[in-house]
This record gives structure tokens, C-alpha cells and sequence, in this order.
């Protein structure tokens, strides 16, 4: 048992999680939430054929292969190949992108479907997107640069690596590589067929190379994916460390000279969990093919193999470093500090960060540089063809405040709604931020009665169906948002249980509304267990409009019924993001609360006192 385990038994709780707590339909974790995980987000394969369309890889740069034209695509690639293609594929009933859907995730292909925890199921669905769990406004909001929430902070970023050791996990990686070795089988087969086409069949003179560009989307998009991702992790880590490496500077020596004081015992394990954490993104958030083009010299190391030797490496060179700095202080007829001496501490820290540095840039290179982010990049070239504008339509339901209290409310509402985006981040946010827009309708106006959900589901279907015809509607059309009472009390009223929660944790909301919404259907859907209690509304705190729902939805990588799971567990029913076992935890204890609350006015209703 290491020192730090026998003085502070719960620490690795702030760490990255093993995969076996939340991945296999064997996995028992307390308080999870199992849902059935594909592998390969389905929305990768419309993603590659605005790749095989445009050239346009996901960080940005043009291919160089030959593409695919928009004419053809429309022609051949959703229509079954006994419609069109020449050679053996003539007696096939489906189409390509048919057989590409099938091996991400079919009842006619479920081998590599996986039960993942929801939580992880979310951060990886994000990221995927380039979409990270919580932006630069929102850790301000939520006050992880706060020593009091330190170990939330260290679990949103182990969130992001637990996705990584998921998909490096035997179980993950061998589903994630064999979905694409499947896929690109279809593609190399829709090659073929489509190559045999007469130059005027095709509309383009050469053979277009589907399958190579496949690959050259897949190694671009792990390559993104993972340069977000571990840029993200290791900036976060360094706020942290630089924050504690500030605070032991400002600390005093135990008068002993011999002890370690109690608050720099705690400085220097935070920066322990921080030390800890970069190790996990340094060895864990990898992607790859088995192949590539050309064929590298030898096969890739594993993440076990990565994971020891990265460790072995850190000891020596750190030891190497500290060996080096108390040689140069005899040499220099200096001093060797104690062990316990703030300067020989700070030293301490500084040579395990450079030696982290080294070991870090041998084993991955130096940091690689991405554009921006895909789906910024996306929804500027709409807002381009359409109207210059993107967001939501908005309804508001609720009619009893007075001008002047509206006008107060709608200050509040809109500071909340435009304070996302961090340019330094997020690459390209800049391009789109002042285009975000909200159509509002006044429900009184339209005949809407107070709070009829339904009948603002009526109007934006007509409103919707009104558009039909036209370029796409600059609108979100799986979503409308509104305000109830309940979002216009969340502005006026302080939450009774606030201070219970985390910061962050409550706040402002509005309520988004599945427009497609049928509870009939969702009694009937096979997946219902995954969404339990859904009713097509969700609370959605304000700051996550645009930053959050917004890009999931127009990358159509989750929906409403997939974010409720998130909301399902908080007090309030609130989406507040992807949530961290603190969270979780403070969560159920906040109901716990209420469930109190409720017996206490019950028992004294039931008393006949009143």
C-alpha cells in the first residue's frame, strides 16, 4: 500500500475509472445507467459521405483524392444496387448506405453492440464531435478552478479519458476496428461497382477511390479526436497544477523542519491527482487503424504496452532529474533542502513536470494543431445559405407578469443564452456567435392557453410544414423551446435547495420540446427502457442552449430522449450536462432531502392541524 493510500484511502475515486465498472452487459456499477453503446456513432457514416461529396476531411483540409459528385451520390448511394449496378450487386435488394448502417448496429448485425454507462455513453458522443463535456464558460460557472471542488474537476476530466480507455479496452477496441474493417468493405464493394459505370453513368471522367478515402476520413477523424481531447485534458491539468504550485509557494516549513503542515500535505496530493491524470491522457486517449498507408515498420505498441512503459520511463527520468538538481547543489557548494522545505518541494514539482513533458512528447510527438471545430465549421456554411442565422424557436407560455417584470426576465434569459462560446477553445466560434438566434411567438397572441405545451407543438408543426419547399429552415426542427412558469420562477425565486447542490448545478432554465414526440410510439419503442419516464419535454439549464443542445442536435449526434437519462437524476429533473460520480452522489442525497420534506408536510397535512 502506497503512502497515499494509507493517508487518504478514497483519492483514486478522483481518477479515471477501469473500463470494467461501466462497459459489458456484465458490468455491475452502483448508480449506473446501461444503455445499448454503437461503437461507431451512426452519425460517422453521413459524415464521410459529406467527405466523399466534398473532399472536406474533419480537421478541415481537402483531400486529394477524387470525389465522389453530388449527382451520383443522390443517384446511387440510397438506392439498391439491383436499380443500378452493373456486375454481381445487381441481385442485392439494399443499397450501400443500407449495408454500412447494418454493421454500425442492427437487429441484422448486433454482434458488436455494447451496454456502456450512460454518462460515458454522453462524453463520448461529444467528443466524437469535437464537442467537449464541459466548455471554457461552463468550468468558470461550475468552479472547478476552485481548490473546493478539486475532485469534481479531476472527474469531468477523467470523464473524458474513461471514454478513451473504453474504446482501447479489448472488448472496445476489437468492436470499434472491426466496424470499420466492415464498413469499408461495403465501400471498397460500392467502389467496385460504381468504377464499372460508364464515365457518363458515373458523371465524372476517373475511377473515385472510395474505400482509400474511407480510410483517409477515419485516421483524420482520430487524429482530431484525439488532439481535442487530450489539448483539453492536459490544459485543464495545468490551470490545476499552476493554481497548486501558487498555492505551496505562499506556504510556510513545519516549525519541526522536519514535518510536512497539513495544508501543504493537501497542496501536494491535488497536484498528485493532477500528475496522475495527464499520466491517463498521455497513455490512454490514443485512436488508430491496425493498417495504414504506407505500411508502418511494425505493429502499434498496445495500451498496456504504452501504459508500462510510459510509468517505467516517468520513474527514471523523474529520479534522474531529482538525482541531477541535488548533484548540481553539492557541485555549486548549495544546500540540499529537506525534503519537507517549500523550495525543495516547488523543485520536486517542477522536475516531475518536465520530466512528464519529455516522456510525453517521446511517447506521442509534439501537440498537433486542429482547425476549427466541425461543427462551428458546419453551421457557418448554413447560416451562409440560410438567412444568416441558427437557433431555436421559442414560445412563451407563460402570460401573468407585467411589462416591466418581462422585460426583467428577458435580460436575465439573454445574458444566459450568449454567454457560451471561448474562442480560444473553440476554434471558429467566433464566425457563428452573433448569428444564434430565437424566433419568438407569443402563445397568448396565437390563442395558445397558458402552459399548453401541446398547443405550441400544433403551431410549430404548421409553422414547420410552412417552410416545407424553401432551403432548409434556419431553425432547429427536432426542437422548440419554451417558457412555463417554472422556467420564469427559476429566474425570479432562488431555489430553496440551491446551496445543497453543486455550483452550476441549478440555475436558469428553459424547456425544450421533442417535436416528434408520440407517447404512444415511445410506450412502443423497443429501447423505452433507456429513456424511462421521458414525455418529449426536458428543463435545460440556459448556458447549455447553444453550446450544448444546439450542436448535438444539428450533428444529429443526440437527441432530446437521449440527453433526458442525464436529467432524470436531478433534483429538479434539469439538464445540466454530463454529469461525474459527485455529482451523482450529492444528487441522490438532495433527494433524500426532498423525500424528507414531502413526509414532514405530509404527516403534518394528515395531522388535521391545518
Amino acid at each position: 500500500m502506497s503512502y497515499r493510500d494509507r493517508i487518504d484511502p478514497g483519492w483514486k475515486q478522483n481518477l479515471p475509472r477501469d473500463p470494467t465498472r461501466f462497459v459489458g452487459f456484465d458490468a455491475e456499477v452502483p448508480d449506473s445507467f446501461p444503455i445499448v453503446d454503437r461503437i461507431l456513432p451512426p452519425q460517422t457514416s453521413v459524415h464521410f459521405v459529406e467527405t466523399l461529396i466534398s473532399g472536406i476531411l474533419p480537421s478541415g483540409r481537402k483531400t486529394q483524392h477524387a470525389l465522389l459528385p453530388g449527382t451520383a451520390a443522390q443517384k446511387y448511394l440510397a438506392k439498391p444496387y439491383s436499380t443500378w449496378s452493373p456486375g454481381p450487386h445487381d441481385l442485392f435488394s439494399s443499397s450501400p448506405i443500407d449495408h454500412v448502417m447494418v454493421r454500425i448496429g442492427s437487429h441484422l448485425d448486433s454482434a458488436r453492440l455494447q451496454l456502456l454507462d450512460k454518462n460515458v455513453h454522453a462524453v463520448k458522443s461529444r467528443i466524437w464531435e469535437g464537442i467537449m463535456p464541459v466548455s471554457e464558460k461552463r468550468w468558470s460557472e461550475k468552479g472547478l478552478n476552485s481548490v473546493e471542488w478539486h475532485a469534481v474537476a479531476c472527474q469531468q476530466l477523467s470523464s473524458v479519458i474513461e471514454v478513451f480507455a473504453y474504446l482501447n479496452h479489448p472488448i472496445g477496441r476489437h468492436c470499434l476496428l472491426e466496424t470499420i474493417t466492415l464498413i469499408r468493405g461495403h465501400w471498397k464493394d460500392f467502389e467496385n461497382c460504381f468504377n464499372a459505370l460508364t464515365a457518363a453513368e458515373r458523371d465524372c471522367e476517373g475511377p473515385v477511390p472510395v474505400a482509400q478515402l474511407w480510410d483517409e476520413f477515419v485516421e483524420d477523424l482520430f487524429t482530431v479526436i484525439t488532439t481535442r481531447a487530450h489539448s483539453w485534458v492536459l490544459g485543464k491539468v495545468n490551470r490545476l497544477k499552476h493554481r497548486d504550485r501558487e498555492l505551496l509557494r505562499h506556504t510556510h516549513s513545519h516549525p519541526d523542519g522536519v514535518s510536512t503542515t497539513a495544508e501543504q500535505l493537501a497542496i501536494m496530493n491535488r497536484i498528485h491527482d493532477a500528475t496522475e491524470i495527464a499520466a491517463h491522457a498521455d497513455y490512454s486517449i490514443f485512436l488508430h487503424l491496425e493498417h495504414s498507408d504506407p505500411p508502418a515498420p511494425g505493429p502499434k505498441p498496445s495500451f498496456e504496452q504504452r501504459r508500462a512503459e510510459y510509468h517505467k520511463a516517468l520513474r527514471l527520468r523523474s529520479r534522474q532529474k531529482t538525482v541531477a538538481s541535488v548533484f548540481a547543489r553539492m557541485s555549486a557548494g548549495e544546500e540540499v533542502r529537506a525534503l519537507n522545505h517549500v523550495e525543495r518541494s516547488l523543485e520536486s514539482v517542477r522536475e516531475q513536470s518536465e520530466a512528464q513533458n519529455e516522456v510525453r512528447t517521446e511517447l506521442r510527438g509534439e501537440p498537433g494543431v486542429v482547425g476549427a471545430v466541425a461543427w462551428l465549421r458546419k453551421v457557418k456554411e448554413v447560416a451562409e445559405r440560410v438567412d444568416k442565422k441558427w437557433g431555436f424557436v421559442m414560445y412563451r407560455l407563460t402570460y401573468g407578469q407585467t411589462d416591466e417584470e418581462w422585460r426583467a426576465f428577458m435580460e436575465k434569459l439573454e445574458g444566459d443564452l450568449k454567454n457560451w462560446g471561448d474562442a480560444g477553445e473553440e476554434i471558429g466560434v467566433e464566425d457563428v456567435r452573433g448569428h444564434a438566434t430565437l424566433e419568438w411567438h407569443d402563445g397568448k397572441e396565437l390563442g395558445i392557453e397558458e402552459g399548453d405545451v401541446e398547443g405550441a407543438r400544433r403551431h410549430f408543426t404548421q409553422l414547420k410544414a410552412s417552410n416545407e419547399g424553401s432551403n432548409n429552415p434556419w431553425y432547429n426542427t427536432s426542437v422548440f423551446l419554451t417558457i412555463d412558469s417554472s422556467c420564469y420562477a427559476s429566474y425570479s425565486h432562488t431555489h430553496p435547495l440551491s446551496t445543497l447542490l453543486f455550483p452550476g448545478d441549478i440555475g436558469g432554465f428553459v424547456l425544450g420540446v421533442d417535436t416528434g414526440f408520440s407517447a404512444e410510439e415511445q410506450a412502443a419503442d423497443e429501447h423505452a427502457d433507456e429513456t424511462p419516464f421521458y414525455s418529449g419535454q426536458m428543463r435545460i439549464l440556459s448556458t447549455l442552449v447553444f453550446s450544448d443542445v444546439f450542436p448535438l442536435m444539428f450533428t444529429q449526434t443526440q437527441f432530446l430522449d437521449d440527453l433526458w437519462p442525464l436529467a432524470l437524476r436531478h433534483p429538479e429533473l434539469l439538464y445540466v450536462g454530463p454529469t461525474v460520480p459527485a455529482q451523482l452522489k450529492r444528487w441522490k442525497e438532495v433527494w433524500g432531502v426532498k423525500a424528507r420534506v414531502f413526509d414532514m408536510a405530509a404527516n403534518y397535512v394528515n395531522s388535521g392541524r391545518i
